[in-house]
């Protein structure tokens, strides 16, 4: 139980690190508008948001977040303003703490389990260089270019089939007997799933003005950018694995 425990507080601790360098990023980002992000009050939800996954009680949680946000910008003097930063505040709790959340879902559903979580986190940024690496060498049709200037159809198609292959290769980690053409199939949807959060990070991007949501690494960006494609993908992976 102890260890258990343990390895569940480690968990927890690493995604919601990770979760917080994504809002701390978005914050930034929605500063160049100029919009403001309520901090003191995603920060905090982060953990809390996580513990509640760990006892089922997300609903409330998600509630509770709700209420104080809204009494939060209520007392906001001015008012000014207040509207649309409680508008991105609360799609930044969706997308980024609600979503990442699915992260660690996986990890402790009955059916779900630390390598499913490696399953999927894989399967998505293989698709991300699959999609990458196709586009650069077959790239001619543009996906959505007022999105993403440089995503092709090709680079589009090469990510679905490199999320397909790397889920059949990992099939073991899958709990359970799956056949081969479901591991490539759930490696596929999983893909999908990530190609959308890419694009989804970068519709914000393009209208921000920037190229990179930060720069922890150089070439792979800011946390946003690394996580935008598992903020997606690990909710699909949820919600499949429940059916």
């Amino acid at each position: 139980m102890a260890d258990r425990l343990k390895s569940s507080a480690v968990a927890i601790a690493l995604i919601a690190a990770a979760l917080a360098l994504c809002v701390l990023e978005f914050a930034k980002l929605c500063k160049t508008k100029p919009l403001e992000l309520s901090l003191p009050l995603l920060l905090p939800a982060i953990p809390v948001y996580l513990l509640a996954v760990r006892y089922g009680l997300e609903a409330q949680a998600a509630f509770g977040f709700f209420c104080a946000s809204a009494l939060w910008h209520f007392l906001r003097k001015p008012c000014d303003g207040a509207a649309s930063w409680a508008a991105m505040t609360f799609f930044a709790f969706v997308w980024i703490i609600f979503c990442g959340s699915f992260l660690y879902k996986l990890r402790v559903m009955p059916e779900g389990g630390l390598w499913l979580a490696v399953f999927v986190v894989a399967v998505a940024k293989a698709s991300d260089t699959g999609a990458l690496l196709c586009g650069k060498l077959l790239g001619r049709r543009k996906l959505i270019p007022h999105v993403s200037p440089g995503k092709t159809l090709e680079g589009f198609a090469g990510g679905l089939l490199t999320g397909g292959f790397v889920g059949l290769a990992m099939q073991s980690a899958l709990p359970g007997a799956w056949h081969e053409w479901m591991a490539f199939a759930f490696g596929v949807a999983l893909a999908f799933a990530a190609a959308l959060g890419d694009l989804l990070e970068s519709f914000f991007k393009r209208d921000f003005g920037v190229k990179d949501s930060g720069c922890m690494a150089k070439g792979l960006g800011g946390a946003l950018d690394i996580m935008d494609s598992v903020l997606l993908s690990a909710p699909l992976a949820c919600f499949l694995m429940a059916l």
